[in-house]
């Protein structure tokens, strides 16, 4: 797991400026491998399935985001933003993984697991949110969850200019990752819509590792894109709710080796973080 101290900050966000981690993950997202029938998470007739018979591979894991906006006070143009990300399916080479149990619910029969994630984060820009609008993610806290539907099935509220989106457990939440840094963009655009391009660590919990159980070590960063239609956002100028945003999570490492090109950037940028810090040292 990377530790981001604030000198790690520094380097990941000037190292993004130029696109290496881009770069690393410009063909399809890397490929793990999920097991579906671990903590417990489906059931047949009533009974747990044991962990380890369906394991499958997929390379990204596809879904839909709602996310409230609201202007923080004080100087310049920063906003909160409270958000989830439901997820629907896994895909491998762009192709639907048929034999994930997401989202499965046949009381009785076979039921599996609801997949999302939770998040608060924060944007600043350079001007008022408006349309044309370009903001940096400055920082994010997100949590991964499995939900086992079989003892219950969560629920899912939009986001609403009023009421911040919410999830609620209806039985087992299990835990199976966080993250605590994000370096991104989100804005909206001419025709209304919103949109997020948002790189973020992560990290596994126990059952987390279950369930992702390949490759081990797991990826250390995820790559989420989120863009919603004209007829999905409303704001009152100073709150904002996002819904209907559709997308894709992928996971990377920070440690590929991009192209010779990228790498030679990358020292770029290795360079100027070292030499700021030679001129703050030095006054």
């Amino acid at each position: 797991m990377i530790k981001f101290t604030p000198r790690l900050r520094t380097i990941v966000k000037a190292v993004l400026a130029v696109g290496v981690f881009a770069a690393a993950n410009a063909n399809a997202g890397m490929i793990f491998t999920v097991d579906p029938t671990s903590n417990g998470l489906v059931t047949v007739g009533g009974v747990v399935q044991p962990a380890g018979i369906a394991k499958f591979d997929a390379d990204k894991i596809v879904g839909n985001s709602t996310v409230r906006l609201t202007t923080q006070a004080g100087p310049g143009f920063n906003y909160n933003g409270t958000g989830y990300i439901q997820y629907s399916g896994f895909a491998l080479a762009s192709s639907n993984v048929n034999n994930s149990y997401l989202g499965v619910n046949f009381p009785g029969v076979l039921q599996g697991y609801n997949l999302y994630a939770t998040f608060t984060q924060t944007f600043s820009c350079a001007s008022a949110l408006a349309v044309n609008v370009e903001c940096s993610v400055t920082s994010i806290n997100l949590n991964l969850f499995a939900d086992k539907i079989s003892d219950g099935s969560a629920t899912f509220s939009q986001a609403t200019l009023a009421a911040d989106p919410s999830v609620t457990g209806g039985g087992t939440q299990i835990k199976l990752a966080s993250g605590n840094f994000a370096y991104g963009v989100a804005g909206l655009n001419s025709l209304g819509g919103a949109y997020q391009n948002v790189n973020t660590n992560i990290a596994l919990t126990a059952a987390g590792a279950k369930f992702f159980v390949a490759p081990n070590p797991f990826y250390s960063l995820t790559f989420n894109s989120f863009n919603n239609n004209t007829g999905g956002l409303a704001t009152n100028g100073v709150n904002f709710a996002i819904t209907d945003e559709s997308g894709a999570t992928t996971f990377s490492n920070a440690l590929q080796v991009p192209e010779p090109a990228s790498l030679a950037l990358f020292g770029l940028a290795l360079a100027g973080v070292a030499t700021a810090r030679r001129r703050k040292n030095s006054k």
